[in-house]
């Protein structure tokens, strides 16, 4: 890691986090990783500007082609190697596949995965005209490595030479593997062990003297400051501190270093995962607000590869989307690029944060039976999930956020976005804020819209209670307001 970087003039907003029984410091300075830090973010965050993309990607046996890693074949120009896993009869299987476009790919061969013995979460590095690869190994989940001598020798699966790493920082579980640097006998990985068995954390290690099977030291250490950068999110967010931080890729841009990083892992809940792009110079964490073509909000397994394609210098990443809270269509491994010669990342939007109204308490003075208010702030717009009301006259919609934040955003999604009939859009509303859920003040209002998505940016507000309130629930009447979302957004 390099060190940090400061200017002579900083601060730092201190946290306390009583669930840690800690303080967590965010500092926050202008320092010469910013520039290239939010230039790569914007870069990541639309998918929707990507050169080239696809959803829910598998390769041409059909497997499903989960937590790819991809990188340029150095043997073989223009081709790309992915390696994923799949699980097939409850077996999980690394696979590999190659690629000339990025998006269709050729299964090759399996790699690892037997019944009784998983093999996951790989990642794989060239290594002059080799190539090492790294997976979380079953049971009892720790790393194994192989390292595979030549293209040819990776194509079929005959490995050089493999090592067990024993686990340091959990006695429960260690997985999730990425690699920093590799030669062919030694390898610089960072991880994620499974703290006190309750939550995922971040680690790192280095592995030397692997010249033969099972030879080689592997020495390994906690990443604390990667864990508080995501931590201050939860806090932010107002979500517990005991969730999980987990996979994460590495790369060099513009001379610095970066992490990829997935957080706010919630146990019984995918939907939950969010992205992050770790700075190492600072110890800071950016939130990434990605932008799918139908609106997906939870990610996971995030990848990142710096390539040439097409003749361009390239940015190739992944993610997982996991089937909670995301459209159907888009559920699977993401696989998206981004020509970066020339171009001019689309600038990352003001507001970018988490709903803060997702799966918040919900309120109305009316609803339809099984339309409840709790639908319209399950982040789902599928399955008739909204809240209805056929209440006489003006109708509302309250959601308490469950502590005070300042919000700068609000989103309603309304009869349109869930597949009805436009003319029962919302036509006349307002955004209404209130500290107590009693006093009520006006922030915003919106009169003849037709719009199946009302999206609004403000000035920024403190209130603990949003409320939209309906005084023309269609376009010609106002019988029913259908709202299958409504959402807010701190800055």
């Amino acid at each position: 890691m390099k060190k940090r970087k400061l200017l002579s003039a900083f601060f730092s907003v201190c946290l306390v986090v009583a669930a840690l029984s800690a303080v967590m410091c965010l500092n926050v300075f202008a320092a010469d990783s910013d520039e290239a830090r939010n230039e790569l973010k914007g870069y990541i965050e639309y998918v929707t500007q990507a050169d080239g993309y696809r959803y829910a990607a598998t390769d041409s046996a059909g497997n499903l082609m989960d937590c790819a890693k991809i990188i340029a074949n150095p043997n073989v120009s223009g081709q790309f190697i992915a390696v994923y896993h799949t699980y097939t009869s409850g077996v999980g299987r690394v696979n590999m596949a190659t690629s000339t476009d990025l998006t269709t790919w050729t299964f090759v061969t399996s790699l690892a995965g037997s019944s009784g013995a998983n093999a996951t979460q790989p990642t794989i590095i060239a290594v002059g005209s080799g190539f090492m690869t790294a997976w979380e190994q079953e049971p009892n989940n720790y790393i194994k490595v192989s390292y595979y001598s030549s293209w040819v020798n990776l194509q079929s699966g005959t490995t050089a030479r493999t090592k067990d790493l024993p686990r340091q920082q959990s006695t429960y579980a260690e997985g999730t593997p990425h690699f920093y640097s590799a030669t062919s006998t030694s390898a610089d990985i960072g991880f994620h062990y499974y703290a006190n068995g309750t939550n995922d954390r971040q680690a790192r290690g280095t592995l030397t003297g692997f010249s033969s099977t099972g030879a080689g030291t592997w020495t390994s250490s906690k990443q604390t400051t990667i864990d508080d950068s995501i931590l201050y999110w939860m806090t932010q967010w107002g979500l517990p501190t005991n969730r999980n931080i987990g996979d994460r890729d590495y790369i060099s841009y513009d001379n610095y270093e970066f992490l990829f990083i997935e957080g706010c892992g919630n146990n019984s809940n995918f939907g939950d995962w969010r992205t992050f792009l770790y700075d190492p110079q600072t110890g800071n964490a950016d939130y990434c607000d990605i932008q799918t073509h139908q609106g997906c909000i939870a990610f996971a397994n995030p990848t990142i590869t710096r390539t040439t394609f097409n003749g361009h210098d390239t940015l190739i990443m992944t993610l997982f989307v996991p089937t909670e809270n995301n459209p159907a269509a888009e559920k699977g491994t993401l696989i998206y690029y981004r020509y970066i010669d020339g171009t001019t990342p689309t600038p990352t939007p003001t507001p970018s944060s988490i709903n803060l109204a997702l799966n918040k308490t919900a309120t109305a003075n009316q609803y339809v039976s099984g339309e409840t208010p709790a639908k319209a702030v399950d982040s789902s717009v599928t399955n008739n999930s909204k809240w209805c009301s056929t209440a006489s006259g003006d109708k509302w919609l309250c959601v308490d956020l469950g502590a005070t934040y300042n919000v700068s955003r609000w989103v309603v999604k309304h009869a349109g976005a869930g597949g009805e009939s436009t003319t029962y859009n919302t036509k006349n509303f307002k955004l209404q804020r209130s500290t107590d859920g009693s006093t009520w003040y006006d922030v915003e209002a919106v009169t003849n819209n037709t719009a199946s998505i009302t999206d609004r940016t403000v000035t920024s507000f403190s209130a603990r209670y949003v409320r939209l309130y309906i005084t023309q629930a269609e376009q010609s009447a106002n019988n029913a307001a259908r709202i299958y979302e409504f959402e807010a957004y701190a800055p």
